[in-house]
């Protein structure tokens, strides 16, 4: 229990490194791993959509119609 409470506090404090800059991103996972064989750790991961493919789409879909 202490170790998962350690974890929260742990996320708080780095809430800004973690999440890094927002720009782009449309998704974003955070998971706090605690192995048997091993010392905890917090995961992240985060998806980041292309401007360029986006921008790309909507001048097909525009020339298209």
């Amino acid at each position: 229990m202490e170790l998962v409470k350690a974890m929260g506090r742990e996320v708080e404090h780095r809430a800004e490194d973690l999440v890094g800059d927002t720009d782009g991103m449309c998704d974003m996972d955070i998971w706090l791993r605690f192995p048997e064989d091993g010392l905890p750790r917090i995961d992240v991961s985060r998806s980041i959509a292309s401007k360029e493919c986006f921008d790309a789409i909507l001048d097909m879909k525009t020339v298209g119609n």
